[in-house]
């Protein structure tokens, strides 16, 4: 009868070793007297929490992983906003054939002129053109820190056989730019997009073959 109820005893523990804890606790019987009997009952109350437990465990890793998920998406669309953000803040419009633009409003830190010439040289890459015309009309300031984002910006499309000029250099850009020592050696500066635009077709009209 011992041995029996032992064997019961070893048949639950291996039952709730693989998570199986319902059929565990149906599986001890306890008896109604003696010391095994309060055994029995003791791994059957055990066997019984653990289950309740394991099962709490699983319904918390679950929402868990719900949640994990549901962060995952709202990083994601975080990004693509924030791209399409970027996008919108640094656009590169095509003017004519061969010409680009690239309007700069407000102030220039280093990630938006990282930003601005990785979505430049791809603009040029892709389109072939040979000018560009870098817009500083809304740009809110010239300074030392932004004349080399520009500098670096016009020597990377240089690179790429595209020539850059700089447009909507008023009063207060040349002011500005003279008192931070701001230079542009070989870079042509012009006060409107009307006279840079003009300038380029002029350039590419002169680069023409005869007949063309």
């Amino acid at each position: 009868m011992e041995t029996a109820r032992i064997e019961r005893l070893l048949d639950a523990l291996s039952l709730a070793s693989v998570e199986a804890f319902d059929d565990a606790v149906v599986a001890i019987k306890p008896g109604t007297e003696g010391v095994f009997a309060l055994l029995e009952e003791t791994i059957r109350l055990f066997v019984s929490e653990l289950g309740s437990a394991h099962r709490e465990r699983s319904e918390y890793l679950g929402k868990l992983e719900a949640h994990g998920a549901a962060l995952e998406e709202k990083l994601a669309m975080i990004e693509r906003q924030e791209a399409s953000i970027q996008m919108l803040s640094t656009p590169v419009l095509e003017l004519d054939d061969d010409i680009l633009t690239l309007p700069i409003i407000g102030v220039v830190d280093s990630a938006r002129a990282a930003a601005m010439t990785s979505t430049l040289l791809e603009g040029v890459q892709r389109r072939g053109a040979r000018f560009v015309i870098v817009d500083l009309t809304g740009a809110s300031i010239l300074d030392a820190k932004t004349a080399e984002y520009l500098t670096t910006m016009v020597q990377s499309a240089r690179l790429l056989g595209t020539t850059c000029v700089l447009a909507g250099v008023g009063p207060k850009l040349s002011i500005a730019a003279v008192r931070s020592g701001v230079e542009f050696a070989g870079v042509p500066t012009f006060r409107g997009l009307k006279e840079a635009l003009r300038h380029c077709r002029r350039e590419l009209t002169q680069g023409m073959p005869e007949g063309t």
